[in-house]
């Protein structure tokens, strides 16, 4: 366990490992990501984490699907994703980015809405902080509509993600009977079409 996601792991258990990063990636991120972070990367590789909801990713491998959503994706790198295809990136142009700053350089994109809710300056507080207070990212992510999902289908692959049919954006309802499994590359693919 890295002591400094302490609370990060003991909230959002059980966690998983399910690939390693490579050293190239870990090389590339080195100077840009905390030291911290890089050892989890080093040590863990990538995890899973309560039930399959949040799922650390290489970012070299979420640049594209980003893009889908915000143009100049590649100033951003994705750290983590959600059951639901959320995404909490780092914004590598923030100068000074720590707790300081005042530079919010850690955000969320929720895919379902299409909407961008700025975190915080530090990762830290965003993993044993945002993402272990329910009342703060249940609203962003369907945590807990993940859970009553979960009771009929099964967790999602390291390919895939929840989603709704149909979609939110089509007239669909936050129910769980509405809650299917896609392939993640495809579904968000076709939710970055239906942004207004």
């Amino acid at each position: 366990m890295i002591t400094e996601l302490k609370a990060f792991y003991e909230y959002n258990l059980p966690v998983e490992p399910y690939a390693k990063v490579p050293a190239e990636t870990i090389d590339r991120y080195r100077s840009v990501l905390p030291d911290y972070f890089i050892t989890l990367w080093e040590k863990e590789g990538l995890l899973t984490l309560k039930d399959r909801f949040f799922w650390l990713v290489n970012p070299e491998e979420y640049t594209e699907v980003l893009s889908w959503f915000i143009p100049k994706a590649e100033q951003y790198t994705v750290l983590l994703r959600t059951a639901f295809g959320g995404m909490v990136f780092f914004d590598k142009t923030a100068e000074g980015h720590d707790e300081h700053s005042g530079k919010e350089a850690y955000n969320f994109i929720c895919p379902v809405y299409q909407t961008i809710t700025p975190f915080t300056s530090a990762l830290d507080a965003v993993l044993n902080g945002w993402l272990t207070t329910p009342e703060i990212y249940d609203p962003l992510m369907f945590q807990s509509l993940y859970t009553l999902a979960r009771q009929e289908l099964p967790a999602p692959e390291a390919d895939e993600i929840y989603g709704f049919a149909p979609a939110i954006a089509l007239g669909g309802d936050l129910f769980p009977s509405q809650v299917k499994v896609f392939k993640l590359r495809e579904h968000l693919s076709f939710l970055s079409q239906l942004k207004g």
